[in-house]
């Protein structure tokens, strides 16, 4: 009975949510999908929720195993320019009879728009243990170092916070450390975080990867020193706002900017794909049609997206950047309906 009773003793007791949330720095609403190795056997996303924002996933180098694996539920389907980089897991319904199999789909943020970046047919209640790994891969893909490995960009991820006035040139960040509380401090830096020793990233995700961080949202981990507000909750404000100025579907052509001057004869354009490490480019034709490589013209900045990443990319206005300054088709669209309401009485 004593040795029962010492055994029973000895044993841990089984991890708790808020226990898992605080050693992990999870947010307070974060949903553990694994959690130090224990699977919640789910097949639906409950209250028909759009999808589960990954904000941490991390896998047992030795076994490959998933340790952790969390989220946060997103009821509506969120503006992309507000996410990007983020990771994003979507539980359907499988076409087929056994109610037990569900499809799962990964889609990523991507210059204003979501993209689908894989997609597993048919898994059962286990759908975590095959999903979490192709998360932590994709992930780990923000880790970008040198701002010259990353042609789709000049200036980091953090830019429009830094215009909007939430960030400032120079400004400290700090992260906390899950379990042990250390506290790391970095700087923003041409839109993006910057190390003492001179390291620079484009994504706050990668930052996190390079201080041994496996696999978490760098949005929800890094935090303003001045106030602790976490990069996401600025990141929202500032989607607010763009929400609330984007112009309207039947904005002009990219006949009307090439006729205003705003967009030159001849401009090229770029658009990087990440995922799949394409680089696809197309020139401005005179009549406002864009060229792809393969000679083929497009009406449209959508049409020509389209066709260039074979369906897959649907948005032109946010996708295509001119390559002499980096900025995308929609900005300058922009700075044009801007320049007409300026001259409306």
């Amino acid at each position: 009975m004593s040795n029962d009773s010492t055994a029973e003793a000895a044993t841990p007791p089984p991890p708790t949510a808020h226990g898992v949330r605080r050693r992990q720095a999870l947010p307070h609403d974060a949903a553990l999908i694994v959690a130090e190795g224990k699977t919640a056997p789910l097949l639906r996303l409950p209250c028909d929720a759009w999808g589960l924002l990954v904000v941490a996933v991390d896998i047992v180098c030795a076994t490959g195993e998933t340790d952790l694996f969390a989220g946060q539920l997103l009821e509506t389907e969120p503006d992309a320019r507000r996410h990007d980089g983020d990771v994003v897991v979507q539980l359907i319904p499988a076409a087929t009879a056994q109610e037990n199999l569900v499809d799962a789909r990964i889609l990523v943020a991507r210059d204003g728009a979501w993209e689908c970046a894989e997609t597993r047919r048919g898994p059962d209640v286990g759908w975590p243990s095959l999903i979490a790994p192709l998360v932590a891969e994709i992930m780990n893909r923000e880790a970008v170092a040198d701002p010259a490995a990353a042609p789709e960009r000049t200036v980091g991820a953090l830019h429009p916070l830094v215009s909007a006035g939430h960030l400032r040139d120079g400004e400290a960040l700090r992260c906390r450390r899950p379990a042990n509380g250390l506290v790391h401090e970095a700087r923003v830096a041409d839109g993006g975080i910057r190390f003492d020793d001179g390291r620079w990233f484009a994504q706050p995700s990668g930052a996190l990867t390079a201080l041994g961080y496996l696999h978490q949202n760098g949005w929800e981990y890094w935090f303003r020193a001045r106030d602790g507000a976490r990069l996401s909750s600025l990141r929202t404000a500032v989607g607010i706002q763009v929400a609330v100025h984007k112009p309207g579907p039947r904005g002009p052509d990219l006949a009307t900017l090439v006729a205003a001057g705003i967009v030159q004869v001849g401009d090229e354009l770029r658009y990087f794909r990440r995922l799949k490490g394409e680089v696809h480019t197309a020139r401005v034709l005179a009549d406002g049609q864009l060229q792809l490589a393969d000679g083929s013209r497009h009406r449209t900045p959508s049409a020509a997206i389209r066709a260039a990443c074979n369906g897959k990319i649907s948005e032109g206005w946010r996708t295509w950047r001119r390559v002499k300054d980096d900025r995308t088709l929609l900005e300058l669209r922009e700075e044009y309906t801007a320049s007409q309401e300026k001259k409306s009485p």
